[in-house]
Parts: C-alpha cells; structure tokens; sequence
C-alpha cells in the first residue's frame, strides 16, 4: 500500500504542475485572442443586424411581388399559422365532445377545415438564409 501512496503523491503533484501550466498558457492565449475574439463578436453582431434588415426587406418584396426565390440564394417559405382565441376553442372541444382537455395540435388540424368564427388562418412567411451566398460576378 506504501508502493500506491507514493505513486499517488507523485500523481498529485504532477496533476498541480499540469494544472499549473495549463492555467498559464491559458492566461496566455486569452491574451492574445482578445482582439480577434471582439472582432468575431462584433461580426456575428453586424450579421444578426444584416440578417434582421434582410428578412424585413424579402417579406416586403414577397408581399408585393408573391417571389419565392431571391437574389443570392434568400429564399422564402410560407406556412399556415392559426389564431385563435384559446377559451372559444376550448368551449367548442367541450360542446362538440371532442377532447376532454383542449389538445391544440389536433385542434390545429380540423380548425382550418371547419372555417370556424373565432378561428383565422394567417400567412407565416419565413425568409430563409443558404449556407453560403452565392453572388454573380
């Protein structure tokens, strides 16, 4: 059992020097990527406000041209979305017998068929962003 402790206290020690070290050149590396690690921030920022004026400017050109398909790969997607007042949907699962509780998924399903008073089916126009932009020269 001595043999163990003594490999232990060796293994301990070398654990606290690698440690050490790491927490050294870790030091050392934050350093020296903290510039460029502002400037990725600041990219991905200056992507997510491009990207924000983007979807707002395809929605509005696929409103007024209905094109689906834009100029460096943007593309736009529509599905349904239903609204609806949750209460009203209620009652009328309870009156029709048709769920114990409001199961809003298969709600969603039949409410769009039934073309009920308290139920609107909304255009959910979703603008699409390809891996890379492809740009012609």
């Amino acid at each position: 059992m001595e043999k163990q402790i003594n490999e232990l206290a060796v293994l301990l020690e070398k654990e606290k020097t690698l440690k050490e070290e790491y927490a050294l050149r870790y030091e050392v590396f934050q350093d020296e990527t903290t510039y460029l690690s502002s400037q990725l921030q600041e990219t991905k920022d200056q992507i997510d406000q491009s990207k924000i004026f983007i979807k707002e400017q395809a929605k509005i050109h696929y409103t007024v041209t209905n094109e689906k398909k834009m100029y460096g790969g943007i593309g736009i997607r529509v599905g349904k979305k239903l609204e609806y007042n949750s209460e009203k949907a209620f009652n009328f699962a309870k009156e029709k017998d048709m769920f114990l509780m409001l199961d809003k998924k298969a709600f969603e399903k039949v409410a769009a068929g039934l073309k009920l008073d308290f139920v609107e089916e909304l255009n959910n126009v979703i603008v699409t962003f390809p891996k890379e932009i492809k740009i012609s020269q």
